[in-house]
């Protein structure tokens, strides 16, 4: 059921929508287009009543617009147009629209758009390629507009004339797409593909652990089985420890900043995209001191700038920076980051949400780092990870509970509930990590990105130093980003390209981070070229 404003859209099934339907036909054709006889009961069922599936709007209970759909022969056509198959493409499997309806008190509200989205959600899953209609005359403007095309005579009596008009799907979801998002494949499935920063695509054994029955976080065999899980993904990442909480990769970056914030000295935080500018708000909001250190978007840190600037600012005690900046792709260089800290006896915290397991990364020589379930690692989201190489000690006076790393650390990391469903599902996924998907996936990105680059797309950020788990393109003037993903998102192929950092900049994102398949990939070049094809 979609909601547009306080107008409900949605398939009739029940008696009292059937009854409002019965009563807006009778309106509609009986007594403002006199197609039909008047009656005392005010009601008019339609005769394909019983084979109707029909699309409505409710403000409230009230019906307020309709539109009847029926792919069962004969049509309503067939009678008006005795030779109709003609006009009909072979092996075609049709659908006739019929009595759209608006109560004239709305009609100013675009009721129509939302009749059409229910429209194309059931075609969508009933697979029709052709709809037929009778077409008032005097509104063929409008499903010209639309794309219908006019065959056959006109039909129907002096008082109700009407030109039988039809419309294929591929026009369907080009001229519709203008009016309203239409999914090609149906709500609620597994996307064809999936390219988004995350959710991710998973495994289904990982799907698997999570569906399992709850389990108390304080059963024994819980307990033993989260210590592995900690114990993996430290060996896995070379972390000293690792506390797990409930809650998205933002609350993992908060734990941080209430870490540095314990540290009571200045720091700087390094800036080249979108997360970069986040670290800045979790620092501001968490009162730290700091100096700002930025590189234009997609672009590389000058690391030599930064040196001087530590030099001149000895009273720092550590840098906060994106492993990987998604909002471009950008891979900082962390070694070297490492080093700079290690001269200058600095504290490094990483946000690593979108390189850890997309990248190797090595956590040796940082004093903390953020991470996620829902992205490197192709889990479910919902489960924020810190990293960290010291003993963490809780600070009661100073952090809340549920942030307060040392608080966890205390308690051997379940100091609260925490969902089983996405621990297990986390660990089973991190169980089907292999080193050599390192090597794979840089492969795999290095051939798309070559295949971008000969279809005409332009490659965003400096590609010598960029992530194989994110490509960026900037679409060309003209081109809008927004059109090109909601038209791959009809296709059931997910992008990210919704984000305003996105929009602003025209561009879309293609995102190697769960476990596509290979064929997947190799159809994308292929797939934004017809979407933009379309949209040219």
């Amino acid at each position: 059921m979609n909601t547009r404003i306080d107008l409900t859209y949605k398939v009739a099934d029940n008696e009292a929508e059937f009854d409002q339907i019965h009563r807006l036909n009778y309106r509609t054709f009986a007594e403002e287009i006199p197609q039909h006889q008047t009656n005392p009961t005010k009601k008019l069922v339609d005769r394909f009543h019983a084979v109707n599936t029909y699309a409505i709007c409710l403000h409230g209970e009230k019906l307020v617009g309709m539109l009847a759909m029926n792919d069962k022969r004969p049509f309503s056509l067939d009678q008006k147009l005795p030779d109709l198959e003609r006009y009909i493409p072979v092996q075609s499997k049709p659908v006739e629209v019929r009595l759209l309806a608006v109560e004239p008190a709305y009609r100013h509200r675009r009721i129509f758009p939302g009749l059409l989205k229910v429209l194309a959600k059931l075609g969508a899953e009933q697979g029709w390629d052709l709809a037929l209609i009778s077409g008032v005359i005097s509104q063929l403007r409008l499903y010209s507009h639309i794309g219908f095309i006019p065959f056959g005579p006109e039909v129907g009596s002096n008082g109700a004339r009407f030109q039988p008009m039809q419309l294929t799907l591929k026009t369907f979801r080009e001229k519709l797409s203008r009016l309203v998002p239409i999914p090609r494949f149906v709500p609620g499935e597994k996307p064809l593909f999936n390219f988004l920063p995350g959710p991710v695509a998973i495994s289904e054994l990982t799907k698997e652990a999570f569906t399992g029955e709850p389990t108390s976080h304080r059963s024994a065999q819980f307990v033993a089985d989260f210590h592995s899980l900690q114990t993996h993904l430290c060996k896995l990442f070379n972390s000293s420890h690792v506390e797990i909480f409930t809650g998205s990769g933002t609350l993992a970056n908060d734990v941080v900043a209430g870490q540095l914030a314990l540290l009571g000295k200045p720091g700087v935080i390094l800036v080249n995209g979108e997360f970069g500018e986040r670290l800045l708000d979790h620092a501001r909001r968490w009162g730290l001191t700091f100096k700002v250190f930025r590189s234009e978007w997609g672009e590389c840190f000058d690391l030599q700038r930064l040196e001087r600037l530590l030099k001149r600012n000895n009273e720092v005690g550590w840098i906060w920076q994106v492993h990987c900046e998604t909002s471009s792709g950008i891979l900082n260089d962390l070694e070297q980051m490492k080093h700079i800290c290690k001269r200058h006896q600095l504290k490094l915290a990483i946000d690593a949400m979108s390189s850890l397991n997309i990248v190797p990364v090595d956590l040796r020589g940082v004093y903390l780092a953020s991470a996620t379930s829902g992205k490197g690692l192709a889990s479910i989201p919902g489960l924020a990870l810190v990293f960290y190489n010291h003993m963490a000690r809780p600070a009661p006076k100073r952090l809340p509970r549920t942030l307060d790393l040392g608080y966890y650390a205390r308690n051997d990391g379940i100091p609260f509930t925490i969902s089983s469903n996405l621990v297990y599902s986390l660990q089973e996924a991190i169980q089907q990590i292999h080193q050599h998907d390192y090597s794979h996936r840089l492969s795999i990105a290095k051939k798309i990105k070559e295949e971008l680059s000969l279809a005409g797309f332009e490659l965003f950020g400096d590609q010598n130093h960029s992530s194989p788990g994110v490509i960026t393109i900037r679409l060309q003037d003209g081109i809008s980003s927004l059109k090109v993903g909601e038209l791959l998102e009809m296709e059931g192929c997910w992008i990210s390209y919704r984000s305003q950092y996105l929009v602003r900049r025209n561009l879309v994102q293609v995102c190697i981070m769960g476990k596509q398949l290979v064929a997947s990939l190799e159809k994308l070049p292929l797939l934004l070229k017809s979407a933009i094809d379309r949209i040219s």
